[in-house]
C-alpha cells in the first residue's frame, strides 16, 4: 500500500515503482523477510527515501533506506526506535483492512518526516496517530507533538516548497482540521492559514494534496462526498483563502489538481452522487459516477473556469 505523496506524483511513481520491485536491496536482518514497500519520497530527482514495512519474529517492523544516485545504489537509514516499538505489537500480515499506511516525506538530505498511525497496545484494535522528524539525516528521531491546535488529529499529507514544508491534518472524532507550516530545518509548526478548512460529515477516509508551479500553490483536501478544504499559497509562504477547483463543492468527489503550470490547473473530476445540486460551472450530463476533465487557465480564479 503506496501512500498519498506517491500518489500524487505519478511520473515518479511509476519509474520507481518499477525500480524497486526489481533492485531494492534488503538490509541483513530483513534479507529473508517480505518487503512491502509503502511509502516513497524523493526530494530531488536524485535523493529519494523508501519505507517498507517487513516480518520480524512473527511481528512487523520498518525499514528505511536512501538513494543519492537516483537509484543505482540505496543504503541503510535509521528508523524512529518508537515505531518499530508499538509496530512490534502488531503481527505481521494483521492490519485492518481501514489502516493508514505510514508515510515518508523528506524536504531535502537532512530533514525529513515519518508519520501516520501504530497499534497503541496488543490486541486492543485501537490506533494511535504518530509523527517524527529527523534534522540530521536519519541519525537522530524525534517524536514531534503538534499540539492544541490539532486536537489529537492524525497527520494526513506533507509537501514542501521552497524553505517550508506543510502539514494537513484532521480528525474525524474532533470534527476539525488544519493546515500547519514550518520551516524545514526544525519543528515549529503554526498555523498560518486563513482558508477553509473543515471535515466531511461522513464519507471514506479524508485526502489531502498540495500542488505547486513555480511560486504558486494550491492545496485541496476532501473525500467522496466532496472538497471540503482548499487554499492557495501566498508570496510569504503562508495559505489564503480559495474558493477551491472549478466543479463546485460537493458536487464532485475529492480527486488532486495538477499544475501544468503556474496559470493552468488540470481536474479529473467524478461526481460525488450524495445528492448535491450540481454547480452552474459543471458541463451537462454531470451525474453520478460522470467524469470530467476540468481545466482552468487562470489560476483556479472563479471569474474564468
Amino acid at each position: 500500500m503506496l501512500s498519498k505523496e506517491l500518489m500524487t506524483r505519478p511520473l515518479i511513481a511509476g519509474l520507481l515503482l518499477s525500480l524497486l520491485l526489481i533492485s531494492l536491496p534488503t538490509s541483513a536482518d530483513a534479507s529473508s523477510a517480505q518487503m512491502d514497500s509503502i511509502s516513497l519520497s524523493f526530494p530531488t530527482s536524485q535523493i529519494g527515501y523508501v519505507l517498507s514495512l517487513h516480518e520480524c519474529a512473527s511481528k512487523t517492523c520498518a525499514a528505511l533506506r536512501s538513494t543519492h544516485d537516483a537509484g543505482a545504489e540505496w543504503s541503510d537509514v535509521p528508523v524512529p526506535s518508537q515505531l518499530n516499538q508499538s509496530l512490534t505489537l502488531a503481527t505481521w500480515g494483521t492490519f485492518p483492512t481501514g489502516y493508514q499506511a505510514l508515510s515518508v516525506h523528506f524536504a531535502d538530505a537532512t530533514n525529513g518526516w515519518i508519520y501516520g498511525t501504530v497499534p497503541a497496545t496488543p490486541a486492543s484494535g485501537n490506533w494511535v496517530s504518530r509523527l517524527w522528524s529527523t534534522h540530521d539525516g536519519g541519525k537522530v528521531w524525534t517524536q514531534v507533538h503538534l499540539g492544541p491546535t490539532t486536537l489529537g488529529g492524525e497527520v494526513i499529507q506533507m509537501a514542501t516548497h521552497g524553505n517550508w514544508t506543510y502539514l494537513f491534518g484532521a480528525s474525524f472524532e474532533t470534527g476539525r482540521a488544519y493546515l500547519l507550516s514550518t520551516h524545514s530545518d526544525a519543528d515549529q509548526w503554526r498555523n498560518r492559514s486563513k482558508a477553509r478548512v473543515e471535515v466531511p460529515a461522513g464519507g471514506t477516509q479524508l485526502e489531502g494534496a498540495f500542488t505547486f508551479a513555480g511560486s504558486s500553490g494550491w492545496f485541496v483536501g476532501g473525500n467522496d462526498r466532496g472538497f471540503t478544504a482548499s487554499a492557495r499559497l501566498l508570496p510569504n509562504g503562508s495559505w489564503g483563502a480559495w474558493n477551491g477547483p472549478l466543479v463546485g463543492r460537493g458536487s464532485s468527489s475529492f480527486t488532486p489538481i495538477e499544475a501544468a503550470t503556474s496559470r493552468t490547473l488540470l481536474l479529473n473530476g467524478e461526481s460525488a452522487g450524495f445528492g448535491y445540486p450540481p454547480a452552474t460551472s459543471v458541463p451537462p450530463g454531470w451525474n453520478s459516477g460522470a467524469s470530467w476533465l476540468f481545466i482552468s487557465y487562470n489560476a483556479g480564479h472563479p471569474s474564468n473556469r
